[in-house]
């Protein structure tokens, strides 16, 4: 089949122009047969509940291996659900959970060794390959060999590691609050004032304001492409972190080692001055600024005070109560709005840092929310409108991300 021709390389000035998602119907509808489908059923009915798969995981007997990727940008959250719907439903199976450092499907094709400008130190992919698929069906369809594998099996990134695991997550993941704090600030003490009054100008004194413009959205990759791509999970996120429509918080140099495991949630109090409103959050990784660049470095990256992309994801604000009833935001009402990342298995190495970045697109990898609120598939240039975001960080309205901190040995 022939490929669409963009009539430019340049994808993020193509989906611009292009307006809402609904337009692409005279682009892609015979390429996509589910597209229109998908433009009419914007929330969450009954044509999604029917496709939701974990909900029929019962009565499964047959041994199971799950396999993930910690950086798949297509389906991250899938193989997780379906381990611990699995887990619930069907508690005596004997199923095995595997994450390695991969794009979507890496697990098949390639060493596995490197993604992007981040270097994994072993050939990962190819070791699950021998180590674990061959000797998994070798076992279960040929009644050949031994098997000795953990119920998880998991990769831990920074550390560059293979851990093995009971369950996921692992025993001794304590929930810690990492609290955006004044002056672009992280830490796990709180601070600020019990109240967030304004100032003589109307600004909060223990809040972050920025303008989301709908016209100019964040970009998601500092790469020229029309493609999704993969390497934007793991990029660097310094392209982005000087623009005035993106906050940036991180801690001090880490003393020691600070690893996670197991799924971070986000907790925000913010308002906005529109009806609706997307929430990007993004959780980093800070090199050191004496990090060595890599050997060979064909691209000339620098690495030290990179910020590699460790998880993100979004939440539409009308969704935050719930995916089948969207409703509208209030004008400049505090609302609480809570989502998650998904599960990582990292090391934040001494001397790194940690950092949070939170912005109101991430686009054209998420189309634009007019941030008034209607149905932004069909939205009409009229419906595009700037809106001012308030992120509060008062005791009273902290904001904060849930890490999953490993204090216990490991295996």
């Amino acid at each position: 089949m022939e490929r669409f021709d963009y009539g430019t390389p340049d994808g993020y000035r193509f989906f611009l122009e292009l307006g809402s998602a609904a337009n692409a119907l005279k682009y892609f509808a015979d390429d996509v047969p589910t597209y229109r489908d998908h433009m009419t059923h914007p929330t969450y009915d009954e044509y999604w509940q029917a496709r939701n798969v974990p909900k029929d995981l019962v009565g499964i007997a047959h041994p199971v291996l799950i396999v993930a990727a910690w950086f798949d940008a297509q389906d991250f959250h899938g193989p997780f659900r379906m381990y611990r719907a699995l887990k619930e439903k069907n508690p005596a199976n004997k199923t095995t959970l595997v994450v390695g450092p991969w794009l979507h499907g890496g697990w098949a094709r390639g060493d596995g060794d490197t993604l992007g400008n981040i270097d994994f130190g072993s050939k990962t992919a190819a070791r699950y390959r021998s180590d674990i698929e061959l000797p998994f069906f070798n076992f279960y369809l040929k009644d050949k060999g031994k098997l000795n594998l953990a119920e998880a099996v998991v990769f831990e990134t920074g550390a560059n590691q293979w851990r093995d695991a009971d369950a996921w997550p692992p025993k001794g993941a304590q929930a810690r609050k990492l609290y955006l704090q004044a002056g672009g600030q992280l830490s796990f003490t709180q601070a600020g004032s019990e109240s967030t009054r304004p100032t003589t100008d109307g600004t909060p004194t223990d809040a972050d304001t920025y303008v989301s413009d709908p016209n100019k959205p964040v970009p998601y990759t500092a790469e020229v492409t029309t493609t999704e791509g993969h390497v934007f999970m793991v990029e660097d996120q310094r392209f982005v972190a000087g623009r005035p429509d993106v906050l940036v918080y991180e801690t001090a140099p880490l003393a020691e080692n600070l690893t996670i495991a197991g799924p971070i949630d986000v907790s925000l109090n913010v308002a906005t001055t529109g009806t609706d409103g997307d929430w990007v959050v993004k959780l980093i990784d800070v090199y050191p600024g004496n990090a060595p660049d890599p050997k060979p470095n064909p691209t000339n990256v620098r690495m030290g005070h990179f910020q590699m992309l460790l998880a993100g994801d979004i939440l539409r604000a009308k969704f935050r109560n719930s995916m089948s009833a969207p409703e509208p935001m209030a004008p400049n009402q505090p609302t609480p709005l809570t989502f998650t990342l998904g599960d990582k298995y990292h090391t934040f190495l001494k001397g790194h840092r940690v950092m949070v970045q939170i912005q109101s697109s991430w686009f054209p990898m998420f189309d634009r929310n007019p941030q008034t609120f209607v149905d932004i598939y069909h939205a009409k240039p009229s419906d595009y409108q700037k809106a001012t975001q308030t992120i509060f960080r008062s005791t009273a309205r902290p904001s904060f991300l849930t890490l999953p901190v490993l204090v216990s040995p490991r295996r």
